[in-house]
């Protein structure tokens, strides 16, 4: 039976709770009621359909393993009513196939439990604006790489994103470390900027061998048909460009740390996915070779598209962590 929960504010976007433990549900409704009409409250996907059908809510937040019909049963017959309901998976499944199944059958987000309180309610309001939400660790086959030897942030703003590369890159140089920044040539001058800012020379820094700054730009003629042959090419350079750092790093006995918006920037002019996740590969071949760590940026508003979701798994699991923001 279900239980209907009502809030005043019924302008605020309607949600249906499905799962078949009784202490999440109420869990659930209590976080999202300030911000959601909680429409109603079910224990199976098969009452999810039911009432999915008459209140026709804004969002769905299904878990994975439930009774009579399972989240995954339940979302792939919400699509086939041609249901406008966004969904939202929250579960306890730490699975690689898990999160591409997810996504392969169009929800917006993939919520872990044990990140209830932090992420269900950034991945609601991605959910409505069309866009994606993952929570972190999401991926368990990250956990074959060195922890946090490769790390993924997703971003929405990509100021926000600079700035924080901006940070490490400020603390790395004072503590006398290496640093190789591949961004756009916005990227480039933003970072120039804060670090004039920070009273930090980097034109020394640079002169020194302690600073490497280069476009993505300045390479991106190389990726002129966007097509995966085209990497071939674009690895040699790639790698030409890092040995400079690499070799510093290991001759020196110092730590290299490379910030990249590589791939960012490259569905951003509008690439081929594949070509982007080509070269996320391209960089977590090379970790083990050399000591260094790599944190990538990833713009969210670029994976909210149906092509970009077989992947979108491929991109995360070339990664030591996923962090979302």
């Amino acid at each position: 039976m279900s239980a209907a929960i009502s809030v005043p504010c019924t302008h605020h976007p309607t949600v249906l709770i499905a799962d078949d433990n009784p202490a999440i549900l109420q869990t659930v409704a209590r976080v999202l009621s300030p911000q959601f009409n909680v429409v109603s409250t079910v224990k199976d996907g098969g009452q999810a359909l039911d009432l999915a059908a008459r209140a026709n809510p804004d969002l769905i937040v299904l878990d994975i393993q439930m009774p009579r019909i399972n989240g995954f049963e339940a979302a792939r017959k919400l699509g086939n009513t041609k249901s406008v309901s966004k969904i939202v998976f929250l579960t306890a499944q730490e699975d690689d196939d898990y999160v591409s199944e997810s996504l392969n059958l169009g929800a917006r987000g993939y919520v872990l439990k044990h990140r209830l309180h932090s992420d269900l309610l950034p991945a609601l309001n991605l959910a409505l604006n069309d866009r994606f939400f993952i929570s972190p660790h999401a991926f368990s086959g990250s956990s074959n790489l060195q922890p946090a030897r490769h790390v993924l942030q997703f971003y929405r703003d990509e100021t926000a994103f600079l700035r924080q590369v901006s940070d490490f890159t400020c603390a790395a140089l004072r503590n006398n470390e290496l640093v190789f920044a591949f961004l756009d040539k916005n990227g480039i001058t933003f970072i120039g900027h804060r670090l004039h800012d920070a009273g930090i020379n980097y034109a020394a820094a640079i002169t020194r061998g302690q600073l490497w700054l280069f476009t993505v730009e300045s390479m991106s003629s190389l990726l002129l048909r966007g097509e995966p042959s085209d990497l071939k090419t674009f690895d040699v350079v790639f790698r030409t460009c890092l040995r400079l750092a690499t070799d510093r790093a290991t001759n020196d006995h110092r730590k290299l740390t490379i910030f990249s918006d590589v791939m960012g920037t490259i569905l951003r002019q509008g690439y081929a996915y594949e070509l982007a996740a080509g070269i996320e590969a391209v960089w977590n071949e090379m970790i083990p070779r050399h000591s260094c760590t790599v944190y990538c940026g990833c713009p969210l508003k670029q994976l909210g598209t149906r092509a970009s979701r077989q992947v979108l798994s491929r991109i995360c699991c070339n990664h030591g962590d996923v962090i979302a923001r």
